[in-house]
């Protein structure tokens, strides 16, 4: 159902919405060829190191073990190791333009603690291999070392024999990766360390990693851009405004001027007052069937053609103010109804012919 709304206030506010609406995205248009100076934060260098690496002892021959070796999910017996072969990859993942330079050294590292505090007693380093890194971009390095547990054992019957102890001793195999990734405007170092720790102390044991720190780093710098200026907000809010002014359209429609219908009510019972009988109340469609016309002519039209009178009743007062028409015929009943806000024109109404010439139609068809 539209709303009535009088003519000009109707225009009016659909005037000032596309006023608006215009004026916004005119505005959006022009501020689009604009930039404006921003700073913000860029990465200028970043890189992140992905490993793998692991081990596998060979054994001795001997009735426990069928495989002749045994990886990290296996558990160890001491005296059955003949040597360990250690083994590692790592990606360096940075820019397609960074250099990274660096060295990859693997080495021994044996360490005896004593007392509850774990105190270390000695420590003995063995190197094992260095590999040298220069690459550009995303980066692979391999190496791989293998080693005698004898060596180990002698060492620790050495000790036993000269001082009489027997303190817990850890193995690490440990790789340290050193190493810089430059561009032309930035260095970065880096260095990380990645080991496996083997506790000879005990006669059967489980070979674990220890837990790796990230190796991730990045160089953020802050710099000055230009960038467009983003007026979407004004795009959305010209468009949203020009819907609003579609919506508005569709669902008023301009009142009339409140004189129209005391004109073309007043005339009707100027021109067709003999023709026209007043009810006491108005019609319900509870009895009958109400058939609504379109307008006054086609009332009188079908009230010559079923020779009856045109009954009315009349409301004077109130935001009900009305007139409803009737014709009443054999199985149904006509009806027309004015309201003091309808949306009947004056001008609609006067093309209607007069009494004069309505009579004269009716003589004719008699």
């Amino acid at each position: 159902m539209r709303v009535l709304v009088k003519k000009r206030v109707r225009y009016g506010i659909t005037l000032i919405i596309l006023i608006i609406a215009a004026a916004v995205g005119t505005f959006a248009y022009i501020e689009g060829d604009k930039y404006e100076t921003r700073e913000v934060e860029k990465v200028v260098l970043s890189y992140e190191i992905e490993s793998d690496y692991s081990f596998k002892a060979g054994l001795i021959q001997n009735p426990v073990f069928y495989q002749k070796e045994l990886g990290e999910s296996n558990v160890l017996i001491r005296e059955l190791i003949d040597d360990i072969r250690v083994y590692g990859s790592w990606i360096v993942e940075t820019e397609e333009e960074n250099l990274v330079e660096g060295h990859l050294k693997s080495y021994l590292y044996m360490v005896s603690y004593f007392g509850d505090d774990g105190e270390a007693i000695w420590e003995r380093y063995k190197p094992l291999g260095h590999v040298r890194i220069n690459g550009l971009g995303k980066t692979h390095v391999k190496a791989e070392d293998t080693f005698k547990m004898d060596v180990f054992d002698e060492l620790m019957d050495q000790i036993y024999e000269m001082t009489g102890l027997e303190p817990d001793t850890e193995l690490q195999i440990v790789w340290s990766f050193t190493g810089r990734i430059r561009n032309e405007s930035v260095n970065l170092p880096f260095e990380h360390k990645y080991k496996l720790r083997m506790p000879l102390f005990q006669s059967v044991f489980k070979v674990f990693k220890e837990d790796v720190e990230e190796a991730f780093d990045q160089v953020v710098k802050t710099q000055t851009v230009e960038v467009k200026k983003n007026n979407i907000i004004y795009t959305y809010t010209a468009l949203a405004l020009s819907l609003l002014g579609v919506i508005w359209i569709a669902v008023t429609k301009s009142k009339p001027p409140s004189g129209n219908y005391d004109l073309i009510v007043n005339r009707i019972f100027r021109e067709y007052s003999e023709r026209l009988v007043q009810l006491e109340k108005g019609m319900s469609n509870q009895y009958t069937t109400l058939i609504n016309m379109h307008d006054f002519r086609d009332l009188i039209k079908i009230s010559d053609e079923i020779r009856q009178p045109i009954f009315y009743y009349r409301v004077h007062e109130g935001d009900g103010k009305k007139v409803e028409f009737y014709v009443f015929g054999e199985k149904q009943t006509y009806y027309l109804t004015y309201y003091a806000q309808s949306e009947v024109s004056l001008e609609s109404f006067l093309e209607q012919p007069k009494r004069g010439d309505q009579d004269e139609k009716s003589n004719e068809v008699d």
